[in-house]
């Protein structure tokens, strides 16, 4: 009986694995983010792109740019989707090619 117990609860989580989309994570250099604020202009706007389901900017050491790391199911997702998703803000804040 402890076997068929065992056997059905790993054919449930089999299953609720398959259902579930694969993550891709990109990293993008992103210039003009120099404070909170300039960060959170950015999230919210990159978020917005169809698929993306976290974003994060994480300052980095020795002047270089800030690195804007995106998850999202999308696995083609590319640095002029998330420019396009900035609209105006596109003036003030660049993202870049991957690093």
């Amino acid at each position: 009986m402890k076997s068929c117990y065992l056997l059905f609860l790993s054919l449930l989580a089999g299953s609720a694995l398959a259902d579930e989309p694969r993550v891709y994570s990109y990293e993008f250099p992103v210039a003009g983010v120099v404070c909170s604020a300039c960060a959170r202009v950015v999230k919210d706007s990159v978020r917005g792109v169809p698929g993306v389901i976290d974003v994060k900017i994480v300052k980095r050491p020795n002047g270089e740019l800030p690195l804007l790391t995106v998850a999202s199911t999308d696995p083609t997702l590319d640095p002029g989707r998330l420019r396009a998703a900035l609209g105006e803000a596109a003036k003030t804040y660049q993202i870049n090619d991957s690093k």
